[in-house]
């Protein structure tokens, strides 16, 4: 296995695989709002690049120095082409990518409006078709699932294939390696088959508060809290999902609030922290202590900056997983492990990209919002 700096304390250098939807984002920057279905908009530029979890969260995590491969199915067509270029060109090790000769790559047209919101149209090609078994390489191909420390997995209610009781089967063979497990989830819904048999083979699971919200059948009252956040969006009120996301049986549990920052839940159970700590190489409560709560803001952003919330979610995901495994070698705490997780996020809404080092030093400058006011008390 390769070895880097952090061999001199006798550990290999973390390996994470990024696996799940992968596809080709076309986005329309700048994009009028339609006003009826065939009315005319225009655009003020257009950009094509690598989207989906595989995409955002491998490359947040190779600009972090965290060594990661991508595992998932593309097709045989200059989509694929390009895809595996730019993951090349960022770092994202493509070698155990799997082909499919007879369907399209997954394409993702994305109108992104001037006030920094987004809407999307979504052809899955090679996300349909995607499984348990056709995303890993043949069984001659040399490929070693127990060589990672970290396996996440991203949007099953978008991988038909590879959702619920699949899903749960492949982190199960994942956790029985010793691996990490975690997945994030996109266009997130109320069926219950989705993500609970999955839930007790996850270490870490994501959602930012509209998707807990479906996931937990409380959208509804989503739709209510989020025209008044700042006296609605309580900590009771999130307590209510995140709890029940526990309860289906996962270790630590994210939930982002948009804009205002993230409140990570961590289960009852010492065992799960337990065996999540010793894999990261550290004490049992070093991160996470039984039933703790805690809150940490997001950076403001500049409306100035034309922001691009696309792929906001997987790099805050990519920058606490690598914040996570790096916690040893870099001596971060939770909170700046958190901090870390926004600041990939920001740079992604703003358009930029930054080292680990750069990113620590960057982030003392970096304003933050205001937290709600029924969170103040669970700061770190």
């Amino acid at each position: 296995m390769t070895e880097t700096e952090s061999s001199r304390r006798g550990r290999p250098r973390p390996r994470v695989v990024s696996a799940g939807l992968a596809c080709v984002d076309l986005m329309l920057r700048g994009s009028d709002i339609l006003q009826t279905p065939e009315s005319i908009g225009f655009v003020d530029s257009v950009q094509w690049t690598a989207g989906g979890s595989v995409s955002n969260t491998g490359k947040v995590l190779a600009a972090l120095g965290v060594e990661v491969d991508a595992i998932t199915v593309l097709g045989d067509d200059p989509h694929g082409k390009m895809l595996l270029d730019q993951w090349n060109s960022e770092g994202i090790n493509t070698h155990w990518v799997q082909t499919n000769h007879h369907v399209n790559t997954a394409l993702s047209t994305l109108p992104i409006y001037k006030d920094g919101r987004r809407g999307a149209y979504f052809c899955p090609g090679t996300v349909a078709i995607l499984d348990q078994y056709n995303m890993f390489p043949p069984a001659d191909s040399g490929f070693d699932l127990r060589s990672y420390q970290w396996f996440h997995y991203g949007y099953p209610h978008l991988t038909k294939s590879l959702r619920g009781e699949n899903l749960a089967e492949l982190l199960r063979s994942a956790r029985a390696s010793g691996l990490i497990t975690s997945f994030d989830v996109n266009g997130a819904n109320g069926d219950p088959g989705v993500i609970e048999p999955v839930m007790p083979w996850t270490d870490v699971f994501h959602a930012n508060i509209e998707e807990a919200a479906h996931i937990c059948h409380r959208h509804a009252e989503f739709v209510k809290v989020s025209e008044n956040p700042q006296e609605l969006m309580t900590r009771e009120w999130v307590e209510k999902s995140a709890f029940d996301l526990l309860k289906m049986g996962a270790t630590v549990v994210c939930i982002t609030l948009g804009k205002y920052g993230v409140v990570v839940f961590v289960t009852q159970n010492p065992a799960q922290i337990q065996h999540l700590s010793s894999l990261l190489h550290i004490e049992a409560t070093e991160l996470f202590s039984p039933g703790a709560i805690f809150f940490c803001p997001s950076f403001v952003v500049d409306s100035s900056s034309k922001p691009n919330t696309t792929g906001a979610g997987d790099s805050f995901f990519g920058g606490l997983i690598a914040g996570m495994v790096l916690k040893k070698e870099k001596n971060l705490s939770i909170k700046q492990i958190l901090q870390l997780a926004h600041s990939c996020a920001y740079y992604r809404i703003i358009g930029q990209s930054k080292t680990m080092d750069e990113l620590l030093s960057t982030i003392p400058t970096l304003p933050t919002i205001p937290p709600l006011p029924s969170f103040t008390s669970l700061m770190l």
